[in-house]
């Protein structure tokens, strides 16, 4: 079992969850070298999470394969394997303890230089500051003398905690979806600087998001629809983000396509002001003293 695996790859691999006739994965092969971030990037069911576990041994394919440095994971054992890995995963846990913790929950011996290592590159030192007893607060509000946090603050805490385990594999998935724009290209900027010596690989719904990647592949249905890098998608990307960023306007209210289709050129003061004028136009609508939102302006 290679212990810092220069190399990971897929084969044309195949995946079926079971009892489902229709693969989530269908003949995908990808490899991503350590020192590299590969972004993955599809809309809701593409298999981006499911392709992100199997390069990490969490699934195994139904059929291909999936090696590290040319050993096939499949026969390794997982303990082993495991133990190399760490996760940001999008539905990270809060858990009732104080925020050393929740950091280092599972990791053994505890080193302040490596909690205080980990929390700044979460940004999650800024909230740590905030907190009234630092590391040793507790966040646990039903308790006497808890803290709880906002979703915000607690994703930065997950991310600590994935940062400080110090494993050759990194995933993150969408580490970025409950934090302000203005955090969230401070928190890619991270995890470019955290590709050094290990291998990372960023999960995302939308390509704007993947700049910091240095590759970028992305899926449609299971299937590979695209690879390159951030530079080479300009010729397609109308054609990318129409499958990646744009779902069904049935399935949303009328205002998101806005925040989503144009993620790169909103600041925060402009989305914050949008939003505002959102929330007041959907106010109105539901007090009968307007017309439909989908009449809106941003539509």
């Amino acid at each position: 079992m290679p212990a810092d695996p220069k190399t990971i790859q897929a084969r044309n691999v195949t995946f079926h969850y079971p009892g489902s006739e229709l693969p989530a994965l269908k003949n995908i092969s990808v490899r991503v070298r350590r020192g590299e971030v590969l972004a993955i990037v599809g809309a809701n069911g593409s298999g981006k999470s499911t392709l992100a576990k199997l390069l990490a041994g969490l699934y195994v394919p139904t059929t291909g394969t999936v090696t590290w440095d040319g050993t096939d994971i499949s026969a390794t054992d997982s303990e082993q394997l495991w133990r190399r890995l760490a996760m940001l995963p999008q539905d990270f846990s809060r858990w009732p303890v104080t925020a050393r913790e929740n950091i280092t929950l599972g990791q053994g011996d505890q080193d302040e230089s490596s909690i205080a290592a980990a929390a700044a590159a979460a940004g999650a030192d800024i909230v740590l500051d905030s907190l009234p007893d630092g590391l040793n607060t507790n966040l646990a509000p039903s308790w006497w003398g808890g803290r709880d946090l906002s979703g915000g603050q607690w994703q930065r805490i997950a991310a600590a905690r994935a940062f400080y385990r110090n494993a050759p594999l990194l995933i993150c998935d969408e580490p970025t979806s409950a934090l302000d724009p203005l955090t969230e290209e401070a928190v890619y900027r991270r995890i470019q600087a955290l590709s050094e010596g290990r291998t990372v690989i960023l999960i995302s719904h939308r390509l704007g998001a993947t700049r910091s990647a240095d590759r970028i592949i992305v899926l449609n249905g299971g299937r590979l629809l695209e690879e390159g890098t951030h530079h080479s998608f300009p010729p397609a990307r109308r054609r990318v983000r129409s499958h990646v960023e744009h779902p069904s306007p049935r399935l949303q209210r009328p205002h998101t396509s806005v925040l989503v289709a144009q993620p790169d050129r909103l600041t925060l003061r402009t989305a914050r002001r949008i939003q505002s004028e959102q929330a007041l136009v959907w106010r109105r609508y539901r007090t009968g003293r307007t017309a439909c939102p989908g009449r809106s302006p941003w539509r």
